[in-house]
């Protein structure tokens, strides 16, 4: 029987594939690639970006991004 907590836990996104090319949803079994993977994206937006974000990537607003990234698509 499936938690809450493991459900809670399934994460698919397509942002980890590379700009450019087709992109697929897939399930994302390493949260800390995921983690550095938004990270990196942030510090390049700060270093183009006049007004750069100071944000903290914790596991709910990494869920909470996939979710607006993907109304947004």
């Amino acid at each position: 029987m499936n938690t809450i907590d493991e459900i809670r836990g399934l994460i698919w996104t397509d942002i980890m594939a590379p700009l450019g090319g087709k992109r697929y949803y897939e399930e994302i079994f390493d949260f800390f690639s995921l983690q550095q993977s938004i990270e990196s994206s942030l510090q390049n937006y700060n270093m183009l970006s006049d007004k750069p974000m100071d944000l903290v990537m914790f596991k709910f607003a990494i869920e909470h991004l996939l979710i607006i990234a993907r109304v947004l698509k």
